[in-house]
């Protein structure tokens, strides 16, 4: 399954106006990481944990991909955010659970600021 990929590809066709993606990788098959921007505020970076499963918006990986899409380009609002050492605000990370580990390229890729 490449769920990051589906969702890099949407949101680069749809929302580049809007979305940047600094970085994307997979934790396992149906789970990953997104470290992205809303262009709308620069110089804020988000994170987001995804995964698809069973119950996922839709049931279909082609609508959970959209839901997620839409989403990146929304503000977070009263989303459960948590903070890295690199100023990166994680949502969708279970309680309880860390943030998760940077890979080394994408750490690299991080605006001027973040690193």
């Amino acid at each position: 399954m490449e769920l990051i990929r589906e969702i890099v590809e949407r949101i680069e066709r749809y929302w580049a106006a809007d979305v940047e993606i600094v970085g994307a990788w997979y934790d396992s098959e149906t789970t990953g990481y997104l470290v992205y921007q809303r262009l709308i505020e620069p110089a804020v970076l988000l994170g987001r944990r995804l995964e698809f499963g069973e119950g996922a918006a839709g049931g279909t990986l082609e609508s959970y991909v959209a839901d997620v899409a839409v989403d990146l380009d929304e503000p977070l609002g009263a989303a459960a955010v948590e903070q890295d050492r690199y100023g990166i605000r994680w949502t969708a990370i279970a309680a309880g659970a860390s943030v998760p580990q940077l890979p080394p390229d994408i750490a690299a890729r991080l605006p001027t600021g973040h690193h």
